[in-house]
Formats: C-alpha cells, structure tokens, sequence
C-alpha cells in the first residue's frame, strides 16, 4: 500500500517539471490572423529605424503596421537597443505577422520573469511607421 503511494508522488513530482514556462512564440489574438503576411519583418524594419537611445514605455506602441503593433508588457519599459535585439528574435524564431519574446531572451526564456516584446494585434494603431517618428501618421 505504501509504495503505490509512493509511486503516486513520484509520478506527480515529475509531472510538475514538465510544466514549463511560456518563453518566445509566434502567438497572439485573433486579429494576427488578418493582418497579411511579412508583418513581422515589417515592424523590425521600422524598429530598426528607432534610435538605440530612444526610451518606450511599457505599453507604448513602438512600431505598428496594418493593426498590429510592436511594445513592451510587463517591463518597465525598454530602449530602442532592447526593442531592435528582441524585434530580432521574433523574426529570427520564424514569426510572420505576431509574436512575443522575453526581455533577457534567451535566458530566461520566459515572459512572466522580466516581462517580453510583443508583436500583437491592437485596436487602434500609429499608422504604418515607427510611432515616435514625427512624420508618422495613420494613412
């Protein structure tokens, strides 16, 4: 009797480090779906434009491109150096239109630690630029 018991232990005790955290993906809302396309390596062209000394807020849209946006969640926030290496990742990892990755990627690889770079669908955007350029506006 005792040793299904533990039996029963070990096979939970192992199931808990199969759970793992969400790190990098190509994930996100419903909207991803019908946005085209080359999104992805659009908005990194655009972040790429930012300056590396630029500051974003948590929050604040960084680049957008037909109603999908590139920010910052769950950080206090990041340099346009941080958004230009994180934008990287999420082309460099195969996302096409939206994605996150996590700030210190790749280690940890888990968003729920320092917070992420998001490429996701929003409801209302910049336009089709980088957000801080002057001559950014919604077409």
């Amino acid at each position: 009797m005792h040793s299904n018991t533990a039996i029963t232990i070990l096979i939970a005790l192992a199931g808990i480090g199969s759970v793992s955290a969400k790190g990098i993906n190509c994930e996100g809302a419903a909207g991803c779906s019908f946005a085209g396309s080359g999104i992805a390596k659009q908005l990194q062209s655009y972040i790429n434009s930012a300056s590396d000394s630029t500051w974003f807020n948590n929050g604040q849209q960084i680049a957008c491109s037909n109603g999908i946006c590139a920010f910052f969640q769950g950080t206090g926030g990041g340099w346009g150096s941080d958004a230009k290496r994180l934008a990287a990742d999420i082309v460099g990892h195969g996302c096409n239109v939206c994605g996150s990755v996590p700030f210190y990627y790749p280690n940890p690889n888990d968003i729920s630690t320092y917070g992420e770079l998001t490429f996701n669908a929003v409801g209302v955007d910049c336009g089709r630029c980088l957000c801080s350029d002057p001559n950014c506006s919604d077409p």
